[in-house]
């Protein structure tokens, strides 16, 4: 049966170390442009939108957008962003997303 191998498929660098960061402590928490959640069409791995920039300059819209990404990286890459928590307590993400199944 034919496949389509032109779709492009997620990998594991689309999780880099600076949006592990904003997994780890929140939003908005890595301040290079163009780096971890960072919305803008032309940089490979950012959120797309209508609008350009940090989180907290975006309209709720947009922070909404962001929001939705980290949530889809949290759904694949739990195990990861859980074994690389070094710090006390949870992290951002579980705290705001809690446990996923």
């Amino acid at each position: 049966m034919p496949t389509n191998r032109t779709r492009r498929k997620r990998t594991k660098q689309d999780l880099d170390v600076l949006k592990l960061r904003e997994l780890h402590h929140g939003p908005g928490t890595c301040l290079l442009a163009g780096c971890g959640y960072f919305m803008h069409p032309d940089w490979p791995g950012a959120v797309p939108g209508d609008q350009t920039g940090f989180y907290w300059d975006l309209s709720d819209e947009n922070q909404a957008k962001v929001r939705d990404a980290m949530l889809s990286d949290w759904r694949l890459y739990r195990d990861e962003v859980m074994a690389a928590w070094d710090g006390e307590g949870d992290p951002w993400v579980l705290t705001e997303f809690g446990e996923i199944a």
